[in-house]
């Protein structure tokens, strides 16, 4: 099938990628207008699919070769779809220099493309290079081989790396090399390399080039070296730690440190070892103890150096050595200092009283950092709780026998601990013991615990409040709490308010306590009698058939004259009743 229309062909390419231009018609192909808009297309390639037939410069391919071979045309192909378009150029073109000249402004990258002779072409290459320096190590070797050639490019800012072999030993190249940084004496040969004059000038020029200097001639001429470091300090990461113990080196590195302690990092071993230098770092910044040699903290009186880091953030105890941590007069100053340096320290000494006391004196907190025996040392809870004004220690909340020995202590501090262990009868047992109130701490399941109730009750009655219902009925518990005061009557359970042994020791203490009970114990004459021998007021309470009952009127009345109007009508009129609310009343008139 032939595709004889412009429309026709786009909408088959945009749909199948170039390759359809195989069908068009001849006329078409034949029309540079026709290509180039063709090549502009926005064609978007399937998913996984690139270059080929979705390729721009394949239009090419299916171009006339009186297109191809026509110079015009094909810098216009340039310009629209860059250098690619030169893999399509026609014979003659390859070798044209006026055509690669014209194709390389466009784009530099047509270097890649050009004859060998062409790329040998001074003014063809410098003009790659003067838009894209890299284009260089595409000149043909004479070429690079050309030292006024090489040192014009170099001034354009191409590497060193692209020139000829045969200028990276010549000295004067080399020389007007290192003046365009570090890569100069990179790529320059061993020999020169080793070259005072030469690596000085790399080296006044960028304290980076004395990487690239020869190690044995960095040992000879200090100077070098001290220039580098009075640069940069960074040069002394290039430095061996042999040479840098020489006396003129390691003065410039520790001027080097003293103007900035991160210089520290990379300086001889001699001199992060040495403590002034160290100490003048530390001064600056507390990082930079961590670039300290660990030999310097084997003297005890260095150890002032890492401690004045510590003054400045405990963060600093992380880059503590092995002996450091190890060490206990060291840690003591440091938790001292600040509780958080407990973290970093050696188990042993976590595991320690006199640490983890000195941290936790200035903040309960610290106990979670120490070892799990020690936590429970009744010194260091009682320590801990001291200074737990904000109840941050988790220790005295969750572990159980921290705990236990806070609550031993004091057993105010099971209300600080977590929900679980008020489920914990041996701390509640504890707790108990000293102040019957704890009950109330309990969980649910512990005031159902008839020891652990009759613990509590034994001490104070009230306490059966917060027992659980099973043990408000619970005749042997409910015994011991109205052996106590009757009023406990109030938190007895419903079933026991018919017992008469209940109702007997109610009233015994508490008469009042009759309007707790039963009927059945209201009509209890000898219960009733004790009633109202105890409060005369506890008549009201009584059935009315007993509050007809002279002997336990009397008796009430006998108590308190007040009680006679819940005596019964035919009561209130008795004679001798009658007698006692008189002498009652008489005797108060007197009293007040």
């Amino acid at each position: 099938m032939s595709l004889d229309t412009k429309d026709a062909v786009f909408a088959e390419i945009k749909a199948k990628g170039f390759g359809v231009l195989a069908e068009a018609a001849p006329a078409l192909l034949e029309d540079p207008a026709f290509l180039l808009e063709a090549m502009k297309l926005e064609v978007a390639a399937p998913e996984g699919e690139t270059g080929g037939f979705w390729s721009a410069d394949h239009v090419l391919q299916y171009a006339p070769d009186k297109l191809r071979e026509s110079k015009d045309f094909m810098l216009t192909t340039v310009e629209a779809v860059g250098k690619s378009a030169l893999g399509h150029a026609g014979g003659s073109l390859r070798a044209d220099r006026e055509f690669f000249l014209g194709a390389i402004k466009v784009d530099p990258e047509a270097l890649q493309l050009a004859d060998q002779n062409l790329r040998g072409d001074a003014e063809l290459v410098t003009e790659a290079i003067t838009k894209n320096p890299d284009m260089l190590q595409y000149a043909n070797d004479e070429l690079r081989g050309e030292f006024e050639f090489m040192k014009k490019a170099l001034e354009l800012g191409c590497s060193f790396a692209h020139a000829a072999p045969a200028l990276k030993h010549d000295k004067d190249m080399v020389t007007h090399a290192v003046q365009f940084g570090p890569e100069g004496l990179m790529y320059a040969s061993e020999k020169l390399q080793k070259d005072k004059v030469i690596v000085l000038a790399a080296v006044v020029k960028d304290w980076r080039a004395i990487q690239y200097a020869d190690a044995e001639l960095l040992w000879t001429e200090k100077d070098i070296v001290i220039e580098a470091i009075n640069q940069d300090a960074n040069a002394l990461e290039y430095i061996s730690d042999i040479i840098g113990e020489e006396k003129e080196v390691a003065d410039a590195a520790a001027a080097a440190v003293a103007k900035d302690w991160r210089a520290l990092r990379k300086a001889p071993k001699s001199l992060r070892r040495t403590k002034n230098v160290v100490a003048e770092a530390v001064k600056q910044d507390w990082h930079a103890v961590q670039f300290a040699d660990d030999d310097l903290w084997n003297e005890v009186w260095n150890r002032e150096v890492f401690m004045d880091a510590l003054k400045q953030s405990q963060r600093a105890m992380q880059y503590a050595p092995r002996q450091l941590m190890m060490d206990k007069d060291f840690v003591m100053d440091a938790v001292t200092n600040d509780w958080h340096s407990l973290e970093y320290v050696a188990p042993k000494l976590k595991a320690d009283k006199d640490v983890v006391i000195a941290a936790v004196q200035q903040a309960a907190e610290a106990m979670d950092l120490a070892e799990q025996g020690v936590r429970c040392d009744a010194d260091v809870v009682k320590m801990a709780l001291e200074t737990n004004q904000r109840g941050a220690c988790k220790s005295l909340r969750e572990d159980r026998d921290v705990v236990l020995e806070a609550v031993t202590q004091n057993w105010e501090n099971l209300k600080n601990a977590v929900e679980s262990l008020h489920d914990d009868k041996i701390i509640l047992l504890e707790a108990i013991q000293q102040n019957p109130e704890a009950i109330a701490l309990a969980s649910p399941k512990l005031r159902a615990d008839k020891e652990l109730v009759m613990d509590a009750v034994t001490q104070n009655w009230q306490m059966l409040q917060y027992a659980d219902k099973s043990l408000q009925a619970d005749k042997a518990v409910v015994t011991v709490c109205l052996e106590q005061d009757g009023r406990a009557i109030d938190y007895v359970a419903r079933s026991l308010l018919n017992d008469r042994d209940i109702g007997l020791l109610t009233v015994q203490t508490h008469g009042l306590g009759l309007a707790n009970l039963s009927m059945s114990i209201k009509q209890d004459e000898e219960i009733c009698m004790e009633a109202v021998q105890q409060n005369g007021m506890a008549l009201q309470h009584c059935s009315g058939t007993i509050r007809g009952t002279k002997e336990v009127v009397m008796a009430a009345v006998e108590n308190k004259w007040e009680a006679s109007r819940f005596a019964s009508a035919a009561m209130q009129k008795d004679d001798d009743i009658v007698a006692l609310v008189a002498e009652g009343v008489a005797a108060g008139q007197e009293a007040t």
